[in-house]
């Protein structure tokens, strides 16, 4: 299967700024994928044209690992709630990975902030309080969504 696996994660290792730090192992075949790094929406699943506006690439359903991984944490703790992806070291089209490592900052969860003795009917006025994501959750987490994303449309 060409899915990126994360069978592996750290202890979260560093706060900034209200985001948590984590260290990911990862593993992946890249048998149909454009390589680690994230190409930006004008790099992944389009046509790359040369200047004299012929094809030079048609990435029509072709995505980065890293592409992916973001759609996934999109999914998980959602768009703007993480920041900061960098990788130990990048794979080229098509090159497999048993382990490379990356890290990612991801904010804590908000929730709300249940009032002793009330209701659920009088806790719209509660207020909020945030609370770290559990590495074990993060990790089945995004392979929850890693497995069930579709392939990009070719």
């Amino acid at each position: 299967d060409d899915v990126p696996t994360m069978p592996f994660i750290r202890t979260p290792t560093y706060c900034y700024r209200a985001y948590t730090r984590y260290v990911f192992d990862v593993q992946y075949h890249g048998g149909k994928m454009l390589g680690f790094s994230y190409q930006g929406p004008s790099g992944e699943n389009c046509i790359v044209y040369n200047p004299d506006k012929s094809i030079q690439a048609d990435l029509r359903g072709v995505e980065s690992v890293e592409g992916r991984l973001r759609r996934a944490l999109d999914l998980l703790v959602g768009e703007n709630n993480y920041q900061n992806i960098q990788v130990s070291s990048r794979t080229d089209r098509g090159v497999h990975a048993w382990r490379n490592t990356l890290q990612v900052d991801i904010r804590p969860r908000s929730q709300k902030k249940k009032k002793k003795g009330s209701d659920d009917a009088d806790n719209h006025t509660s207020a909020r309080t945030t609370k770290q994501w559990k590495p074990k959750n993060l990790v089945d987490g995004i392979n929850f969504y890693l497995s069930r994303i579709p392939s990009l449309p070719q």
